[in-house]
């Protein structure tokens, strides 16, 4: 992904939201190590799914970016998704959007 151009960005926001749940997940997992606001507004869309594992595996690789030293900035959109996704969630849910939180720029 180090390759992409702004269109292939571009593309692959516009396909992300059409995919299936494993394609989605996949597709968050393959950003973690990628670093650039393209792919931070991606994992941000996932975390707008309404598939609790979709929005998980978009925190955990924003969570696994903010750990290494990418700037995650918790924007007033992402604080609200992550809001309603411990809602949602469950113990060990919140415990990894907790993280997120304490590991993320606010």
């Amino acid at each position: 992904m180090d390759g992409f151009s702004d269109t292939d960005w571009a593309k692959l926001r516009g396909v992300c939201a059409t995919k299936g749940t494993a394609w989605q997940i996949r597709c968050a997992e393959m950003l973690d190590g990628t670093v650039n606001s393209a792919a931070l507004e991606i994992l941000t869309s996932l975390m707008a799914s309404r598939n609790r594992d979709v929005v998980m595996a978009a925190a955990e690789t924003l969570l696994s970016l903010a750990q290494t030293g990418t700037s995650v900035e918790v924007t007033p959109q992402l604080s609200a998704l992550i809001s309603k996704a411990r809602m949602n969630g469950g113990d060990p849910y919140g415990f990894v959007l907790d993280l997120l939180l304490k590991n993320s720029k606010t």
